[in-house]
């Protein structure tokens, strides 16, 4: 008890001398608001206590450039597109630095095919099936991804090369903190309707990346009951925020 109320000592103490940034999720989280809000020092707090008991071995920062030995884990969300989940399999499956493959089959009433029916391919796949149908379902930290990158790619992305996808994971590793990735969408505000109008045509100017085709670090993936807000050089937790009824890619911004 002595040592536990120690280390909540210490939390307490790390959560003012930050004044207006906190260590969460291995990151330097510079906060909107300030530490004198009781609620924000709260969930303050409980973040930096669930990323202490999470991994003591975690670094206060990311490395500059995450080893490229380890790769990357490509999590495939599925539903019942089989033909073009099989395409995405096979060319995510070219790319040189692909570690391992995990699909989310997100149907609770079919069955994924036969194994002997699947893209034979270089690395382990695996076939994760979930309680529930749930875009979320991708940011589950699933115990398979043991490398830091993490590639969300949507069934249906089948124009990806594997040159692009190995170049897009040579980008994250520069940036290991961002997401990084190809579905581009911008967001900006309407002066004349007062209010934010969101684009998803494509243009020379970008202000989110969808997650249906993107690379981010598994420290900024969901926990269980909990989800990640990625925003500008952010990553923080939001308790009990569920976004089952809302399109969540759209809300991730870079």
């Amino acid at each position: 008890m002595a040592q536990a109320q120690q280390q909540e000592d210490k939390v307490d103490s790390l959560a003012d001398l930050l004044g207006e940034s906190a260590f969460i999720s291995g990151n330097l989280v510079p906060l909107m608001a300030s530490l004198a809000n009781p609620p924000l020092k709260t969930l303050l707090k409980s973040c930096l206590l669930r990323e202490k008991r999470a991994s003591v071995s975690n670094p206060l920062f990311l490395p500059l450039i995450p080893p490229q030995s380890q790769g990357f884990t490509a999590i495939v969300l599925t539903y019942d597109r089989v033909e073009s989940l099989f395409r995405v399999i096979t060319e995510v499956s070219k790319v040189p630095s692909l570690s391992k493959l995990l699909v989310v089959w997100n149907n609770q009433n079919k069955n994924p095919p036969e194994e002997s029916l699947w893209p034979k391919i270089r690395v382990p796949l695996k076939v994760v099936r979930t309680a529930e149908n749930k875009l979320s379902n991708r940011f589950f930290p699933y115990d398979e991804i043991e490398t830091e990158a993490v590639l969300a790619i949507d069934d249906d992305i089948i124009m990806l090369t594997s040159d692009e996808l190995q170049f897009g994971y040579e980008v994250w590793r520069e940036f290991p903190d961002r997401l990084v990735g190809y579905p581009g969408r911008l967001h900006l505000w309407d002066h004349e309707m007062s209010k934010w109008k969101y684009e998803s045509e494509w243009t020379n100017e970008v202000s989110m990346v969808l997650t249906g085709a993107a690379f981010y670090h598994k420290v900024s993936g969901m926990g269980q009951g909990e989800y990640v807000r990625v925003t500008p050089k952010r990553v923080c937790y939001v308790p009990s925020f569920h976004l089952a009824q809302f399109n969540f890619p759209d809300l991730l911004q870079v």
